[in-house]
């Protein structure tokens, strides 16, 4: 998976609901913001979004204003 793995440019948004869902702002032409929360009641799920927020992180966009 693209998002695991920086080697691989391909990111498959059909084996992730959370990527299917943003697939229209996954390194599209648009302006991508991602929040994470995370909680010190359960480390293990923060450590996790941590992860994610950082893959995430390398996505590249191109944005472009459209009229």
């Amino acid at each position: 998976m693209a998002l695991t793995s920086p080697k691989k440019s391909h990111i498959p948004y059909r084996d992730s609901k959370l990527t299917y869902l943003l697939q229209d702002s996954l390194g599209g032409s648009s302006f991508t913001l991602v929040i994470g929360c995370i909680s010190q009641t359960n480390v293990e799920e923060g450590l996790s979004t941590l992860r994610y927020l950082s893959r995430i992180g390398t996505v590249v966009n191109h944005p472009k204003v459209t009229r």
